[in-house]
């Protein structure tokens, strides 16, 4: 086995990264991929007390037709958790702001 900083790479197998470096070859931030993995959008295996993501679940989050449908679905599923009284807020909040004077 070759330690090569925190990834691990084992002959005849492909790269898993840290939950650090799956974070930033994708991009985002450490919260946001831990709350992919979470979701089951990023596929990862906790090994002792450490998330490790291989090259294939990166590649498969990243691919153009799955990651739109895993969006429109978080997108649905966020809408649905909202609980009726934010939407009420949210149009109130709407409301002051629109019957409030403009500054010129």
């Amino acid at each position: 086995m070759t330690l090569i900083a925190d990834s691990i790479i084992i002959q005849g197998m492909e790269r898993l990264y840290t939950l650090l470096e799956a974070a930033d070859a994708l991009r985002l931030s450490e919260n946001t991929t831990r709350r992919h993995i979470k979701t089951g959008r990023l596929r990862a295996r906790k090994i002792g007390k450490v998330w490790r993501v291989t090259q294939s679940a990166l590649d498969e989050l990243t691919t153009g037709d799955e990651a739109d449908a895993n969006d429109e679905a978080d997108a649905r599923r966020t809408l649905a958790e909202t609980r009726p009284d934010e939407f009420i807020a949210w149009d109130a909040a709407k409301a002051a702001l629109d019957a409030a004077p403009k500054a010129s």
